[in-house]
């Protein structure tokens, strides 16, 4: 996986069971990306760079409960500066996966549609009332995020680059 180089290998022994990701997709109505599973059931129930959250369906908070409450929701973006043709249009089937801890950022997955033919990442940044599509994947915005010291500025990182949430039961 790509993003080994950043975040070391593999964390968790073992991944998310099958039953789990059906019961996750199942709900959002969607197959979700293959590279974002790997990278959930490889590092989730952690902190990235200190700050990024990213859930696991049988971490400690649920991936489940945390799409639950952290559902891309149009009405709460109607004063926001800058909403792109694509969040207005296709919004509601974003699928949040990752949540900014330090500023309240979250991360969404957007699924192909249109012109666009692979999923992409959005960030909104809430304090800025913005958001941000990045046309590539989970491992590609990682590895942006290690490369790039201005990806996303207002983004403090920490090391190390992954650590175990305390109340984590997952090995």
């Amino acid at each position: 996986m790509p993003v080994a180089r950043v975040l070391g290998s593999r964390k968790r022994i073992k991944g998310a069971s099958v039953e789990a990701w059906h019961a996750i997709e199942s709900m959002l109505s969607v197959r979700l990306p293959v590279e974002y599973k790997t990278l959930v059931d490889e590092y989730g129930d952690a902190m990235i760079f200190g700050h990024l959250y990213l859930p696991h369906p049988e971490g400690n908070k649920p991936l489940s409960k945390f799409l639950e409450d952290r559902k891309f929701r149009e009405a709460e973006i109607e004063y926001y500066q800058s909403v792109p043709d694509r969040v207005r249009q296709f919004g509601n089937l974003m699928v949040p996966w990752c949540y900014h801890s330090w500023d309240g950022d979250m991360g969404y997955l957007m699924p192909p549609g249109g012109e666009w033919e692979s999923w992409s990442v959005v960030i909104e940044l809430r304090q800025e009332s913005r958001f941000v599509i990045h046309d590539v994947g989970v491992d590609d915005f990682i590895l942006k995020l290690s490369d790039e010291s201005r990806f996303m500025p207002t983004w403090p990182r920490e090391n190390p680059s992954w650590r175990s949430i305390p109340e984590s039961f997952l090995i």
